[in-house]
């Protein structure tokens, strides 16, 4: 049976830190083949979205969180607070229920040999390291111009599981201050209602809380080609890497940015006394540092959660979680088209591919636009954007940004996923099939090849 041989959790929360820019080989990074016979009679979990109100109520009294690091091509660091993956499984075995239609409980598909059963269980608790590709494109598209430019768009982000390209989003917006104009929508898909539920919202709450820091460089000879781009993975993995180091210059600065979403309620006479209480009762500090940067606990006190909700509306944010198979994922019901759409990870099955690409479709193009697309027109913007190339490197990526085409489709993989089938000459076939083309914006060549490609629809 194949596994994936690691993902930014299993070596634990406490490791150490270091920068892997290959992995040699190139086997067991990325989802990999489930057991035979397993899930052939699991009939589809049909889409359907998740109340807010609801998954709040399933949060537990305190989350437990660590640092992700994520290292970009430029040596820049962004460091975001996800919930730690041994606390996730700790509530799941708390709330643990057996699924009568499978026979099966939820903590049998986090501890089984293998990372997914499809149909039952697609490894959204995990953070895999295309998600933070993704991170790496809406900087260089963005900066620190993102919220800014999201202000009136609608976001989706497909398979999301622990949702880091999300997170940086929400952390943007919330590093800002609250816009009179220009409502977010922010969407959230999983597979998996429990993933939804155990690290999706949670992480999204800790974006709200902690600071999003960032170490800064303005050295332009430490920019390195994408071909060696890396993401920060623990200490331990006894693979090859062959390339040095990221060494930080002298002159960086680590930089934080201040949250004003959480900072009332970090500050309000409420809160502290609420945490002095709390702190007579568990012996310990109930409010740790807002700093991404720092492990820490969280408690979800009926406060915390309260300032949440009414940052949402301060910030004019709109966020839906929606669970279910990607099929019966209903565009119109959620509001309408999206001008960003984003996932990674989720091409390694090619009997997935059809349904994933045909809701990248759904989701961006309107029934109308497609039957005007029979003379062959298309826009001036997409057209510009269309002639972008890979060797246009950061250049093209803000190019792109600044376009302000139709949509911004954006996928991210690794070239094969072995094992199973999946891989990106796939999924390219799939995107051609309904008319589509695939546009690569960012690559990394060496190790485990992944990409981040664009999907332009002829049809616009």
């Amino acid at each position: 049976m194949f596994k994936f041989n690691f993902d930014l959790e299993d070596l634990g929360d406490d490791a150490e830190i270091v920068d892997l820019e290959c992995t040699g080989s190139g086997v067991g990074l990325g989802k990999h083949e489930h057991p035979p016979n397993t899930v052939a009679s699991i009939e589809e979990v049909p889409s359907a979205e998740i109340a807010l109100d609801e998954l709040i109520a399933a949060l537990p009294p305190a989350i437990s969180f660590s640092p992700l690091s994520i290292v970009l091509s430029t040596g820049q660091e962004i460091c975001l607070s996800r919930r730690d993956l041994f606390d996730a499984r700790f509530q799941m075995i708390s709330d643990d229920t057996i699924d009568t239609k499978i026979g099966r409980s939820d903590i049998d598909f986090v501890d089984a040999p293998s990372d997914l059963v499809p149909g039952v269980y697609e490894g959204g608790l995990k953070t895999w390291e295309c998600s933070l590709d993704l991170v790496e494109v809406l900087h260089s598209m963005y900066g620190r111009n993102l919220a800014r430019n999201i202000r009136g768009k609608r976001i989706l982000e497909l398979g999301c599981g622990t949702a880091v390209p999300s997170l940086y989003i929400l952390h943007s917006l919330f590093s800002e201050e609250p816009a009179t104009a220009g409502d977010v929508d922010i969407h959230l898909q999983d597979y998996n209602g429990l993933v939804l539920r155990l690290v999706t919202l949670p992480n999204i709450i800790l974006a709200w809380y902690c600071l999003m820091a960032r170490s800064d460089t303005h050295d332009a000879d430490r920019t390195r080609s994408a071909g060696t781009l890396c993401t920060k993975i623990p200490i331990g993995i006894s693979m090859p890497c062959y390339s040095t180091p990221v060494t930080r210059a002298s002159h960086e600065s680590d930089h934080i940015d201040m949250s004003p979403a959480s900072l009332p309620y970090r500050s309000a006479p409420e809160s502290v006394a609420e945490s002095a209480t709390l702190d007579e009762e568990q012996d310990s500090d109930p409010l740790p540092p807002a700093d991404a940067k720092q492990p820490g606990e969280l408690p979800l006190t009926p406060a915390l959660v309260a300032a949440f909700q009414e940052s949402l509306q301060t910030y004019r944010l709109h966020l839906k979680l929606f669970k279910g198979a990607w099929t019966s994922f209903d565009v119109g019901r959620s509001g309408g088209l999206y001008d960003i759409v984003l996932t990674s990870e989720t091409i390694y099955r090619p009997e997935s591919l059809p349904s994933l690409v045909g809701l990248l479709k759904r989701a961006t193009v309107s029934p109308d636009v497609r039957a005007d697309a029979d003379d062959g027109e298309t826009s001036g913007v997409e057209h510009a954007a269309s002639r972008l190339t890979l060797s246009d490197g950061d250049g093209g990526l803000k190019t792109l940004a600044s376009l302000g085409a139709p949509c911004l489709c954006l996928v991210a993989a690794k070239l094969v996923y072995f094992g199973v089938g999946g891989g990106v000459n796939e999924f390219v076939g799939a995107v051609g099939k309904l008319s589509g083309r695939v546009q690569t914006v960012w690559e990394r060549g060496q190790g485990v090849k992944r990409s981040v490609m664009r999907v332009v629809w002829d049809t616009i």
